[in-house]
């Protein structure tokens, strides 16, 4: 029998939009693995993982926000999960530092990570996050990094110059899910737009697996 990490992957993606979280994990795991045991990739390939780390970050993501979702989670325990949903988006972000993936895994991490710095190290999101905007050409990750700065400027000031800010992101945005009013945000990484699976995984980009069954 015969598989096709980028099957298994696919297989993985859908049961991800049916919410079906712990299946898909398994699945895109497998997937990955899989692409693994071929010492050379070719770019498809590569860039099918890339995109396959990037949502098993993603699911560690949505069960940490359900989780702070849940009065009797503590804070050790959410503190455990967010910690879980960075390293996965670290090691996209480390290992593909180049491609759209790893630039949405490094917003996706400097987002839910924005409401822990403080002095310095929000200044440095913040630059980072600039950095990002001003040299990304993809809709979806200006629109998720300009709002995550205006997330972290939240954090600082809601005084008339911090709406002097919003207003450029919401005439290019007008209709974005990012903002649920000026100076009133919803949770980027909850909200954010995601490209159609036919963009990010093209069937048959990897050689079929003898599995020996």
């Amino acid at each position: 029998m015969s598989l096709l990490p980028s099957s298994c992957i696919m297989r993985g993606e859908a049961l991800f939009w049916m919410e079906k979280f712990r299946d898909a994990e398994k699945y895109i795991s497998f997937g990955m693995a899989l692409l693994l045991r071929d010492p050379e990739l070719s770019d498809k390939e590569r860039q099918l993982r890339s995109w396959a780390a990037t949502r098993l970050g993603d699911i560690a993501l949505i069960r940490h926000e359900r989780a702070q979702d849940k009065k009797n989670r503590s804070k050790s325990d959410l503190s455990r999960l967010k910690q879980i949903v960075k390293n996965r988006y670290f090691r996209v972000s480390h290992e593909f530092p180049d491609t759209e993936a790893g630039k949405i895994a490094t917003l996706r991490r400097i987002c839910i990570g924005v409401e822990d710095h403080e002095g310095n190290n929000l200044r440095h999101a913040q630059k980072k996050l600039e950095e990002i905007r001003s040299t990304s050409h993809t809709s979806e990750i200006i629109e998720l990094s300009w709002s995550c700065q205006l997330k972290s400027l939240a954090r600082q000031e809601k005084s008339e110059g911090f709406i002097d800010a919003i207003k450029p992101f919401l005439e290019k945005f007008p209709f974005s899910k990012l903002l649920h009013a000026p100076g009133v945000f919803f949770s980027p990484t909850r909200n954010q737009i995601d490209n159609p699976r036919e963009v990010r995984y093209v069937p048959g980009v990897s050689k079929p697996i003898e599995t020996g069954e």
